[in-house]
């Protein structure tokens, strides 16, 4: 994914979800590699639902730029 593609993606996610508030739980980087867990609160402008979940990312930096994600996140309505 380019940087243009993944700003995209969180434009569309903002607009879905526009009070969305993340909270991070914990955090840890070491050599090249850094992960949080996470959690997640919004409220769907379509519905009016209110989206909860949580989850892990990981991050692998190279030459001082972001390489890789993986996210692993919680159903809906789960949080830690």
């Amino acid at each position: 994914m380019t940087p243009e593609q993944y700003a995209v993606q969180i434009s569309a996610t903002r607009k879905r979800l526009p009070d969305l508030r993340f909270t991070t739980h914990d955090r840890v980087v070491k050599g090249d590699k850094g992960w949080v867990r996470w959690s997640l609160r919004g409220t769907d402008a379509t519905t009016g639902k209110v989206v909860v979940r949580g989850g892990l990312q990981i991050y692998r930096i190279h030459n001082g730029k972001l390489a890789e994600t993986w996210v692993a996140s919680l159903p809906d309505g789960a949080d830690w």
